[in-house]
Formats: structure tokens, C-alpha cells, sequence
């Protein structure tokens, strides 16, 4: 991100040669090595940031665009060096964008007042009464989602607890949704109230909606072609795709979700899941039903067709699914199978 001066008139009259107009050019803050020429029919509202525009930007293997503003509408944005932002059907409002950015063919990208990013939601894991006792946000593991579920009960503590993931949160809450850099954004119709870091890739979204992508250089995040995802986290390395439905989910590193089939009945809407995730040796289902909270190292969901007493298991609320671990994938008819995943609802 760089430091921003203000327009020359010069500029203001290349951009207004090409189609763009502002509210209010002295509000339009632009890089020292900002070029007008690769702005065309842009519409700048309230306070904007531009950074420059040097390199080229793949958009599809073998093909790339020069960095620019194309056909778009911002109003209160900052934004990066070297992005490509085209073709937005209606705005981008309250966000920051990072460099290297490539955002194409979306609809809305909004900050509103109130956005949680999908930090502080409470959701209820083996509690029968229904009161949220695992609290998501972006530094949540394992040890203490168990931690959290064991010792619920514990009113001092449970508070002590919440108190301080309260004031982590709220000491890391920014003001307005952020894109990271190198981030690809196309073909999604709403992105509301996001955090996504750098390295992340949204592809043919339908909706994101106060959530967090945690991705990194070591581990992108991708969500794919349908999917809706409502007051989420979604942790590095993991993937999200084929028009799967998350509700108050963390999702755990390096986790693959998409579509299950179980006997011919999609399971399209995970709500309220604790996702969080460990290594392990490959054990038995038997012992794995057992285990409360998991935290899930490369799950991937299979179309499976179902065999045992252990393939699918629902009581008080929860509902156990069960993939093949790798070295079974070609033989999914065994009857014992590694649990990859619990969905507590």
C-alpha cells in the first residue's frame, strides 16, 4: 500500500476523457506513479485511493490484462498497486484492497455497520439446551474449543474465557472489510462484511456474508462455484466449493468441502459447526466416534454409498459423517471407515 497525493488537473481531465466521473475529484487520492490512462468508465464516491498501475495481470492461463479501474462504481475504497478491477454490476463500497489484486464480473462488495466478519458467533456443541458454548474466531484451535465444551459448566471460567477472546477480537477488528493481496475475486454475485487475506481465491460465489478467508502464501484459501457462506471462518488451505451452504462454521485447515451425497439425499446446510483441526494416525471409527471436537488435517467429503453400522450415527443433534481415508479411497465398500468429520447442528 502507498502513500496517496491528490490529482493533478491533468489527470482529472485524461480520466474524464475516459468516461470517469467523481463526486468530488478533490476526495480522489491516487500514487505518486499513477497513470489516468488505465481508468475507463469508473464512478468514485466519497473518499478513494487508487494505487498504480505497472504490471500485467493473469487473468486465465496465458492471458493477461494490464492493471486498471474498468466499468466500475467505488465509493469509500483504497486500493493497491497493480490490481485489476472490472466489470462490477453495482459498487464497491467501504473496503480496502491490497496489491496485486485481480476482482472481475461481481455484483457487490460491501462494508455495512455492525460487520463481525464472523468473529464472536457462539455455537452450541453437544448441549442438549441449546446455549452456545464454542466461540468462533480466527485464532481458534482444537485444545481450546475441547477446552470451552469441558468446562462450560464452569461459570467463572467460561466468562473469564469470553472476556478475553472478546478483547482479542475486538483489538483486531479493522473498521471495514479488507482484501488482502494477490487475491482473486470473479464471477460472484455478494461479498458483505469480509476479511479476505492474501493468497485467497472466490470463484462463482453466490454469497459471502461476514466471514473470514485466513489465507496465506502457505496455505490459500479457494470457494468455489454456488456456495453460500453466512457468519464463517475459514482457515488456511482449505476449500469450499459445489454449491455447499455453511451457517456459523469454523472451518479447519486444509479441509475440502463440497456436496455430500449420502443415499441419494444431499446434505447441503452445515449449521453451527466446530471444525477445528489435528494429525493423527488413521484409528478406528469406533474410537473416533468418541472424540468430541476434531480438528481435520486434508478432509475431503466422497460420494460415498454407505456400509455399516459406523457410515452415518444421529443423536442429540448430531450428525457423524464418515469418509474414506486415503489408502481406502479405492475400496469405499469396507464396512470400517476413518472419521473424517463431525457436523454438530
Amino acid at each position: 500500500m502507498n502513500d496517496y497525493r491528490p490529482l493533478t488537473s491533468e489527470e482529472i481531465e485524461v480520466l474524464k476523457s475516459n468516461d470517469c466521473w467523481a463526486e468530488d475529484w478533490t476526495s480522489v487520492n491516487v500514487a505518486e506513479d499513477f497513470k489516468p490512462n488505465f481508468m475507463h468508465r469508473v464512478m468514485l464516491y466519497g473518499e478513494v485511493n487508487i494505487g498504480a498501475f505497472n504490471k500485467n495481470v493473469e487473468v486465465s492461463q496465458g492471458f493477461v490484462k494490464h492493471a486498471g479501474i474498468n466499468n466500475a462504481t467505488l465509493r469509500n475504497v483504497t486500493i493497491g498497486d497493480d490490481c485489476l478491477i472490472e466489470n462490477v454490476g453495482n459498487f464497491i463500497n467501504n473496503y480496502t484492497i491490497g496489491d496485486d489484486c485481480y476482482i472481475s464480473n461481481i455484483s457487490t462488495m460491501e462494508t455495512t455497520e455492525g460487520a463481525t466478519y464472523g468473529e464472536g458467533n457462539l455455537v452450541s456443541v453437544l448441549n442438549e439446551v441449546g446455549e452456545g458454548n464454542v466461540i468462533l474466531f480466527s485464532d481458534l484451535n482444537s485444545q481450546l474449543a475441547a477446552f470451552m465444551v469441558k468446562h462450560f459448566s464452569d461459570k467463572d471460567l467460561k466468562e473469564k474465557i469470553r472476556q478475553l477472546i472478546k478483547t482479542d477480537i475486538d483489538n483486531k477488528m479493522p473498521e471495514r472489510g479488507q482484501i488482502g493481496n494477490n487475491v482473486k475475486i470473479v464471477n460472484t454475485k455478494e461479498i458483505t462484511n469480509c476479511i479476505i487475506n492474501d493468497f485467497c481465491e472466490v470463484n462463482g460465489a453466490s454469497r459471502l456474508s461476514d466471514c473470514t478467508l485466513l489465507g496465506s502464501a502457505h496455505g490459500n484459501v479457494y470457494v468455489g462455484t454456488g456456495v453460500i457462506a453466512e457468519n464463517s471462518i475459514i482457515a488456511e488451505g482449505a476449500s469450499v466449493i459445489n454449491s455447499v451452504k455453511i451457517q456459523d462454521c469454523y472451518v479447519g485447515e486444509a479441509c475440502q468441502m463440497l456436496l455430500l451425497t449420502l443415499e441419494g439425499t444431499h446434505l447441503q446446510v452445515l449449521r453451527e459447526v466446530a471444525i477445528v483441526g489435528y494429525q493423527s494416525q488413521s484409528r478406528s471409527a469406533e474410537h473416533l466416534l468418541s472424540i468430541v471436537i476434531h480438528c481435520i488435517e486434508s478432509l475431503t467429503f466422497l460420494t460415498l454409498h454407505i456400509h455399516g453400522e459406523f457410515a452415518i450415527r444421529r443423536s442429540h443433534g448430531i450428525v457423524v459423517c464418515l469418509g474414506a481415508d486415503s489408502t481406502e479411497q479405492q475400496n469405499t465398500t469396507q464396512k470400517t471407515f476413518l472419521l473424517h468429520f463431525i457436523c454438530l447442528l
